[in-house]
This record gives C-alpha cells, sequence and structure tokens, in this order.
C-alpha cells in the first residue's frame, strides 16, 4: 500500500532536506565504493535553480527528491532518493510516475544512470521497464546505464 504523498517542485528551501536525504540513502554505498557516491556531493541549490527537481511530502516534510535534466541528448532522471526512514511504502515508484508524467508529453523516452555497486536499484529499474543500454567507467565511477521508453498515449481528441 503506497502511503500518501504529495509530489511538487522543489523551492530553495528545500535543498538541505535534499542533502540530508542523499546523506542518508547513499552512505551505505561508501565503504564499498571507496567514496561518497556523486548524489553525495551534488549541488542541490544549483540543481533547484537550473533542472527539473521534483519534492516528495510525506507527513510535513520532504521525504524524497527526484532531479531531471533536460541534456542535447534528452530527458535524463539525474538522481532520484526517498529517505531510508520511509522505504518500503511505495514512494520512489510515486516519483518514478511524477518524473514520467512530466517527461512524457515532451519526450517518447528518458535516460538514467546508476552505479554498479547499486544492485538493488539496478534490479528496481529493469522491474519498471527500463532496458540496460552499456556500462561504463566515468569520473572514477563503473556505471550502468539505462534507458525507458514511454508510451505515447494519443488521446481521442488527438487522432
Amino acid at each position: 500500500m503506497r502511503a500518501a504523498a504529495d509530489i511538487r517542485f522543489a523551492v530553495p528551501e528545500d535543498a538541505a532536506a535534499l542533502v540530508a536525504i542523499a546523506e542518508a540513502a547513499y552512505q551505505p554505498y561508501i565503504a564499498e565504493m571507496g567514496r561518497k557516491p556523486a548524489p553525495m556531493v551534488a549541488d542541490f541549490d544549483a540543481h533547484i535553480a537550473q533542472d527539473i527537481c521534483l519534492v516528495l511530502w510525506l507527513a510535513g516534510e520532504v521525504a524524497g527528491y527526484a532531479i531531471i535534466l533536460d541534456r542535447a541528448d534528452g530527458y535524463w532522471l539525474e538522481n532520484i532518493a526517498v529517505h531510508p526512514a520511509h522505504h518500503k511504502k511505495g514512494l520512489g515508484t510515486a516519483l518514478i510516475e511524477a518524473v514520467e508524467a512530466f517527461i512524457r508529453p515532451k519526450a517518447g523516452h528518458y535516460q538514467l544512470y546508476t552505479n554498479i555497486v547499486m544492485q538493488r536499484n539496478a534490479r528496481w529499474y529493469l522491474a519498471l521497464g527500463f532496458a540496460l543500454t552499456k556500462q561504463a567507467m566515468e569520473d572514477g565511477f563503473h556505471r550502468l546505464y539505462f534507458k525507458k521508453t514511454l508510451s505515447q498515449e494519443i488521446d481521442e481528441y488527438d487522432k
């Protein structure tokens, strides 16, 4: 059962909450990777100002976020995280649905990457319908790249 949550665009005052969520969500990977994962060193102020940044509110606090980049090669889900205290409530899926609702009218697909160490995340992306497209070493990280094609639902008035 999914917890009742609201999703909205981030505002500058949300940056500290996004930092705290990234710290909590990605902390377990530091030992295996030998350094902080990229989301832990992201510039959330810049993302909020320049990119598409969604926040998920639950019980009066920011419980998760998703950052979408609009690049020359299409839309990228740069980062998505839910605070570990709110895992297993369907909130990550709610964020993915919001990301796709935002992208679908603008593009037929989007992409993302994750670190190979984050196998649970990789399995989740596959379960959500993403396809693994490549593996590469970038910025000292072994990354897995995924792409998801979005169905283009045609309204009967569009015919």
